[in-house]
């Protein structure tokens, strides 16, 4: 073979190779486009599924499931959740017309009351209306019980010592004053006439003291409630009236006052 003819046939490998790489390339290069433009038209697809409230569910398996629309699936958590019973403050989301009729109040004063007998009063309020609120309402055909409402006066629920009854004589205690909260309440309660008060639906203990209580005063129609949870002491009070009870409290200095509305509907 003549040096000419070689170095022909070895250029014709050497294109054909470069040829052959050439190709290869161009079919990389073609497959990573397709690749790309599938990618971002599935992102496309989601985006706009997502706009819509519906996204692809994918199963543990890696399987791509049916499309799943989310207001279906807060549908059914919906009716799985609990029911909620009616209360006062879902009666005010209903923009409901009311008007507020004064049924009866009452104020017991004790100008003797020291600073952690008045700091217990607030905080029993507090407990019984709520952190931010300085009422309670009571459902027709409920009951309120001071034992489940607040339960045991304890230093964790922020009661303090301060003077109470303790087998008849004075002493001191974690929660001294919440009994003058219930017995201003008790006095208003007896003063509305509609209001069952026999013991079925009403129910007021006394304490076992050898003497009057000092903020008691027979003459102001003051009228004894005594709680008192280490030997079960309650006051409790069914609304038998056909509206809902709105006890109101203010406590001030050692005074406390109960105002009871009627919530009553236009």
């Amino acid at each position: 073979m003549n040096r000419r003819k070689w170095k022909k046939q070895q250029l014709q490998k050497w294109g054909q190779r470069n040829y052959v790489a050439f190709l290869g390339c161009k079919i990389v290069t073609t497959i990573l486009l397709i690749i790309i433009v599938i990618v971002g038209i599935i992102g496309v697809v989601f985006c706009k599924a997502k706009k819509k409230g519906v996204v692809d569910v994918i199963s543990h398996k890696g399987e791509v499931a049916d499309l799943v629309d989310f207001q279906e699936i807060e549908k059914v958590l919906e009716e799985k959740q609990p029911k909620v019973e009616m209360s006062y403050d879902s009666i005010q989301k209903e923009e409901k017309k009311v008007k507020y009729v004064l049924l009866a109040e009452h104020t017991i004063d004790n100008p003797a009351s020291g600073e952690n007998r008045n700091h217990n009063m607030r905080r029993v309020m507090e407990i019984i209306c709520g952190e931010d609120k300085d009422y309670y309402v009571l459902l027709p055909e409920e009951t309120f019980s001071y034992l489940e409402v607040v339960g045991d006066t304890t230093l964790e629920k922020g009661f303090l010592e301060a003077g109470v009854i303790l087998y008849g004589e004075p002493a001191t205690g974690i929660g001294g004053g919440v009994c003058q909260v219930t017995t201003t309440l008790n006095s208003a309660l007896q003063k509305i006439p509609d209001l069952k008060k026999d013991k079925e639906h009403l129910h007021a203990e006394k304490h076992n003291a050898n003497k009057p209580l000092a903020y008691i005063n027979p003459a102001n129609g003051d009228l004894e409630a005594s709680v008192a949870f280490s030997n079960n002491k309650d006051f409790w009070v069914v609304n038998t009236l056909d509206y809902p009870m709105m006890f109101k409290f203010e406590i001030e200095k050692g005074k406390v006052t109960v105002r009871i509305f009627g919530v009553i509907e236009e």
